[in-house]
């Protein structure tokens, strides 16, 4: 969360306003989160085996496109709070902050997300 402040903070002179300050604020976040995740990774030769070798490529991209196609099909809202959660690890605390909505409404809107990929997905999720 402090990383996202700073970056914000360094970047608002570049920042155009053409459109939404959110969507702005929310792709640096996406992207940060994307690096720590590069950077944090657990490479696959430390795990075993039959983890990393259980899903063949053509199944982990199929995997990826249902999901994002599942992810698709979410309100913004329950998008943003999923992606935010998920991809970046970010809490739902400091989403409800970054958002300036109440944690009760970000704690519904993930549950509610997470109850329709359930759904879109099988279960498999």
């Amino acid at each position: 969360m402090t990383t996202v402040c700073a970056t914000v903070i360094l970047l608002a002179p570049k920042f155009v306003p053409s459109g939404y300050g959110k969507s702005w604020v929310y792709k640096i976040a996406g992207r940060l989160a994307l690096t720590y995740r590069a950077r944090n990774s657990v490479p696959t030769e430390e795990l075993p085996e039959t983890l990393a070798d259980s899903h063949s490529a053509e199944d982990r991209v199929l995997d990826a496109q249902l999901v994002t196609q599942a992810m698709a099909k979410l309100s913004e809202d329950e998008r943003q709070v999923v992606s935010l959660h998920a991809v970046s690890g970010m809490p739902l605390r400091e989403i409800a902050q970054l958002l300036r909505i109440p944690l009760g409404t970000v704690k519904w809107r993930h549950a509610q997300a997470i109850k329709k990929l359930k759904v879109m997905l099988g279960g498999n999720f």
